[in-house]
């Protein structure tokens, strides 16, 4: 048992030190590995427009790219789209059709501010494989980050059309590779597989296709299409209206 403290004093012992009770001070905003400590995200304030859904670029740790998508998925992020392409490869001397990701590290996720980073400093194993794509060209908030890169519903929704398609002739063209490429008018594809892709006329590889950008990040090209099957659309303010 242990002794009091009076009985410690009577034995001519020394009394411990007392010290006055202090208050638990407010969470301080710390940088860990993945951002800022779990304990910022549960005191953050978020904005109306974080509150709102949008479709976020993620980025994902090398060959994590599969498992993020399920782990995504499985905690009720509202929508995860997981670009991938088929290609043919050597396996064991056969040649085996598979499905690899058409951008390498990259994930989609249609969800809140506030969801995505409950995600990301929540007890998922795959979180710390998880970060956010960060538009360099903003200012920085408190933490010191950029802004997350989102992308317009717009875009995003021509984007899924082109790789759904699944043509072999599908081209993802990275920003320092379209300094050359000469864009057109606003079309909509009306017809073949390509159909309701929304974007604009381009020469890629000396034919005819419609690109659509992903701000920031790269921009998609479908197959050779002809002229028929686009819609001209004068402004990108009617393209709105036609998605």
């Amino acid at each position: 048992m242990n002794s009091s403290i009076d009985e410690i004093t009577r034995q001519g012992g020394k009394e411990p030190s007392r010290k006055e009770p202090t208050l638990n001070p407010p969470p301080k905003i710390e940088k860990s590995a993945i951002g800022v400590t779990s304990n910022y995200i549960l005191n953050k304030r978020y904005s109306d427009d974080e509150k709102e859904d949008k479709w976020y670029v993620l980025r994902i740790r090398y060959n994590h790219d599969e498992d993020a998508y399920k782990e995504l998925l499985s905690a009720q992020i509202k929508k995860v789209y997981f670009a991938t392409h088929q290609v043919v490869k050597l396996v064991h001397g056969k040649r085996k059709k598979m499905k690899v990701p058409l951008i390498p590290g990259l994930l989609f996720a249609f969800s809140s501010r506030k969801d995505l980073d409950y995600f990301m400093f929540g007890k998922s194993p795959m979180a710390v494989h998880v970060r956010y794509y960060r538009n360099r060209s903003t200012g920085k908030d408190e933490q010191g980050y950029n802004d997350p890169v989102t992308v317009p519903e717009l875009e995003m929704d021509s984007f899924m059309k082109i790789c759904d398609a699944d043509n072999p002739y599908v081209q993802v063209i990275p920003p320092e590779k379209q300094q050359h490429i000469r864009k057109g008018d606003w079309v909509r594809v009306i017809g073949g597989p390509f159909k309701d892709v929304i974007g604009r006329t381009a020469i890629v590889n000396r034919q005819r296709c419609v690109l659509v950008d992903l701000q920031g990040i790269c921009s998609i090209s479908t197959a050779f299409i002809t002229k028929a099957l686009l819609e001209p659309l004068p402004t990108k303010d009617e393209c709105n209206d036609k998605v």
